[in-house]
């Protein structure tokens, strides 16, 4: 299985390349499923959106959230998902390890499941993930970046300022 976060402030792109990868993965047949479960800034948003979104995805597999309690839920709802071939679950947005550690399956060797996460926080959530760092363009690339988007349709003296009045955020500047 395969555990990987990508780290960085928010607009570098994270959650833009995760939704990439796991789009690329599935169509190329990688993944049988892709489950995306956004969390949120802060703890107690990203719990809430946790817990909601996998009691709809409960409900959608035919188990009652409201009969079981949530730990068992979490447990039948991936026993479930692994029995639907290959898949990823992709962990957006969250702010802590010790919060996504909770929704985790069972362990990371479940043999059918990759875990992808995208968090805002710095701090590496754990030896069992591989870990990228997103940050903002240099402002050469940002410079190169905004050329290519606009066919030259910019002198470097534009870009420049288009870059650094945006910060060099790679969002931004895709906009």
């Amino acid at each position: 299985p395969v555990a990987m976060q990508i780290s960085g402030t928010g607009g570098v792109g994270k959650s833009t390349l995760a939704n990439y990868y796991a789009r690329q993965q599935f169509r190329g047949k990688k993944y049988d499923w892709v489950i995306w479960l956004a969390g949120g800034l802060d703890e107690k948003t990203a719990e809430h959106n946790l817990q909601s979104q996998l009691a709809v995805l409960g409900t959608e597999l035919g188990f009652d959230p409201k009969q079981t309690k949530e730990r068992m839920l979490y447990r039948l709802i991936y026993k479930e998902l692994a029995a639907k071939g290959k898949g990823l679950i992709v962990f957006d947005d969250m702010p802590s390890y010790r919060l996504m550690a909770t929704y985790l399956p069972e362990s990371f060797d479940q043999p059918k499941m990759d875990v992808l996460v995208t968090t805002r926080n710095g701090r590496y959530f754990g030896t069992e993930l591989n870990k990228i760092t997103l940050d903002v363009f240099t402002l050469e690339d940002a410079k190169l970046y905004i050329h290519r988007m606009l066919k030259n349709g910019a002198t470097d003296e534009e870009a420049v300022l288009l870059a650094t009045t945006l910060g060099r955020y790679p969002l931004a500047l895709t906009q």
